[in-house]
């Protein structure tokens, strides 16, 4: 059977694509000729006698090509005994064929959406249960379908406008409603005051960067190579222009590329893959500062195309070049950037993440301009996670302005507060000014409602009061705050809608109650999660074999790094240590040149087996299972560990407690602080 079905391709360098499987879907991809027919048949056969089972005919079906013509397709179809689509069909939900109205395919999305959200039972929830839907349900309803695809703005705000409506309502039938919160103050995360719903459009593009991600990083995906076979054969993916003739997730991979210019930036290897003009790989300079770099020599260099051109013996930096095409300065500064060893890959790093790695999420944030937006306390303090979802979401209503008081209702002549017909209906009258919330917080287990407000707002006073407190009583504030806001706002609306009488004492049992309740399924949620068993550490151990025992340390402050090397010969028993100052970006660097030093005097020493004990616990579980470290300005050096590795036949690695590492760290230290440089001989082993 070997060689009688033949794949397509979407490029004539492209690899043949033959078929596509997803659970108990395959779809079969082959030329419209008979002798591709026949193997499909006979395949089939093979497979049912095989493995006794049957392929449903009946619920298969086959799309031509629009180029192939009406006698072809029927000596075909005779032949599969399947089926031709009619152009409605679908796959894992996704219209098989497209539109040239793009809004009428995705119309089932807001279908879907409408079924998930409707039903009496919904509009019941509260406004906790409504985000808790909302985000686990709703918002990620259309994911499958925007990881692949630009959705049209259109459908993204119909689904919005249906999420936004059921949020305030519970229904998503009604007709007008108030909306006293903006949605886009409400999409942004809870640290800023919103309550981190993302807005669809949103969600799409960060999905579609995902997608660019892979494209730029040369991921070895099947539908990356042949895709860049067809769109980037001639010219990388950093510099190619879009053209008419693209396909629409072609164009929303290219529209991706602005978010990965300003977040991203390239690590050289061999430098082969690294468009010198078009892609970042300066990791201090911003896009726009890098392409006027750039295009301002470009000029001169116009032969130059990779880094590979700029580097000499693969993977070193030509430093006569870097000085004349970029001056002295940025010459020199350029050279001192680390660079990957020969055999590996330039790698693509996402600069605001520690680890470089890159996530959807991290894509939206960058998009949204929160990457490094000022937390604020008043609104870390409500979504503690010690405090009931309830509480957090009525404190978050209260502070927000999102409580429909009267004076925010434009269409409402009566203005009045009902509990107390004085004053004008405002949030902070009814939750703390009016006489019957004065009532209910003098009445309270916390004296607060003694404080002189002034000009503060709501959310400072009681903010203000809160992080005095400390771990339970902590809780238990909030928790008072959240249920003193509920009693008094359920008081008023039994006043207006049902014409109730108001009664503090009742208003009062009726909070407390509601406090101890709340407070008592918080604590039986942490005593459940408190009953989960953590797994304890390993201790170390030397294996026998073992020539040559190193213990590792570093000390960083500013740049500035000392690193110690305790060098045991196992056979006579004897120490060298070691200690030298250098320069160091991060604390996890300078405990990765302590590593890579310790081998490098290793193997001056001729062992063969060794150990080497660090107190670096994310660098050595990192470098034991080979896998980067999670900073990753590191990758450079640990690249270079693995490597010196290999030289020797047998080298495990160790972790253990900084407690027990006193001497290295103080050596470390006392090199860092005075500029030492020694070599130190010890008879015997510190105490470790």
């Amino acid at each position: 059977m070997e060689g009688q079905l033949q794949g397509i391709k979407i490029a004539r360098s492209a690899p043949q694509i033959s078929h596509l499987m997803f659970a108990d879907d395959t779809i079969l991809f082959a030329r419209a000729n008979e002798g591709n027919a026949k193997a499909i048949m006979r395949c089939l056969d093979m497979y049912e006698a095989w493995s006794g089972q049957l392929c449903s005919k009946a619920k298969s079906s086959i799309l031509f090509s629009p180029n192939l013509d009406a006698p072809r397709r029927k000596v075909i179809l005779d032949l599969l005994k399947v089926q031709q689509c009619n152009g409605t069909e679908t796959h894992l939900g996704n219209p098989f064929v497209f539109k040239r109205r793009k809004r009428e395919d995705y119309h089932r999305l807001k279908e879907n959406l409408m079924k998930r959200l409707e039903g009496w039972k919904l509009k019941l929830l509260s406004f906790a249960g409504r985000a808790t839907l909302i985000q686990s349900v709703a918002l990620s309803l259309p994911i499958y379908t925007m990881s692949t695809c630009k959705v049209p703005l259109s459908t993204c705000r119909e689904l919005d406008a249906l999420i936004r409506k059921y949020w305030w309502t519970g229904d998503v039938s009604k007709g007008r409603f108030t909306a006293t919160v903006s949605w886009d103050n409400i999409c942004r995360p809870k640290r800023l005051g919103g309550l981190g719903f993302r807005r669809l459009e949103d969600t799409n593009q960060a999905l579609l960067d995902k997608l660019a991600w892979m494209v730029a990083s040369n991921s070895d995906k099947p539908w990356v190579q042949c895709f860049k076979e067809k769109y980037c054969k001639s010219q990388s993916f950093w510099s190619i222009e879009s053209r008419g003739s693209d396909s629409p997730v072609w164009r929303g991979i290219l529209q991706s590329r602005g978010i990965l210019r300003s977040a991203a930036t390239t690590i050289p290897g061999r430098g082969d893959t690294i468009d010198l003009w078009s892609q970042p790989w300066v990791p201090w300079l911003n896009f726009t500062e890098f392409r006027e770099l750039l295009e301002g020599i470009r000029g001169r260099f116009p032969s130059l195309k990779t880094v590979a051109d700029i580097s000499l013996n693969g993977n070193e930096w030509n430093h006569e070049m870097l000085i004349d095409m970029f001056g002295p300065h940025v010459g020199e500064l350029i050279g001192k950037i680390n660079r990957l060893p020969i055999h590996c890959n330039d790698m693509l790093i996402w600069k605001n993440a520690q680890d470089g790695m890159f996530t959807t999420k991290r894509a939206y944030a960058e998009s949204m301009e929160l990457v490094g937006g000022q937390r604020n306390k008043q609104w870390a303090t409500i979504w503690d996670g010690n405090l009931h979802p309830r509480v957090s979401m009525t404190l978050w209503r209260v502070f927000s302005g999102a409580i429909p008081v009267k004076g925010k209702l434009n269409f409402l002549t009566d203005k009045g507060c009902c509990l107390c017909d004085s004053e004008m209906e405002s949030i902070k009258h009814l939750f703390w000014d009016c006489p019957f919330a004065r009532a209910l917080w003098f009445s309270g287990p916390f004296p607060v409602g003694s404080r002189d407000s002034g000009h503060q707002g709501l959310s400072d006073i009681v903010c203000e009061s809160g992080v005095q407190l400390k771990g339970e009583d902590r809780v238990n504030f909030f928790t008072f705050v959240g249920c003193l806001f509920d009693t008094i706002w359920y008081s008023r609306n039994s006043s207006i809608f049902k014409s109730n009488k108001v009664d503090i004492m009742q208003a009062r049992l009726k909070m407390l109650q509601r406090m101890e309740d709340l407070l008592s399924a918080q604590r039986s949620a942490q005593r459940a999660d408190h009953g989960r068993t953590i797994p304890t550490a390993r201790v170390w151990e030397i294996p026998s074999d073992t020539q040559g025992l190193l213990i590792t340390d570093a000390s960083w402050k500013e740049g500035k790094a000392g690193i110690a090397v305790g060098c045991q010969d196992r056979q006579s028993g004897k120490w060298l240590w070691s200690a030298k100052r250098i320069e160091a970006a991060s604390a996890m660097e300078a405990e990765a040149s302590a590593i890579f030093w310790a081998l490098q005097l290793s193997r001056e020493s001729g062992f063969r087996s060794i150990a080497i004990a660090s107190d670096a616990l994310l660098l050595v579980q990192a470098l034991i299972m080979r896998r980067l470290p999670p900073c990753w300005k590191t990758r450079t050096m640990a690249t270079k560990i693995w490597s010196l590795l290999e030289e020797f036949q047998k080298c495990t690695l160790l972790h253990f407690k900084r407690s027990d590492n006193i001497y290295a760290d103080n050596l470390a230290k006392s090199v860092r602080c005075n500029d030492l440089v020694h070599d130190f001989k010890l008879r015997e082993s510190p105490l470790l």
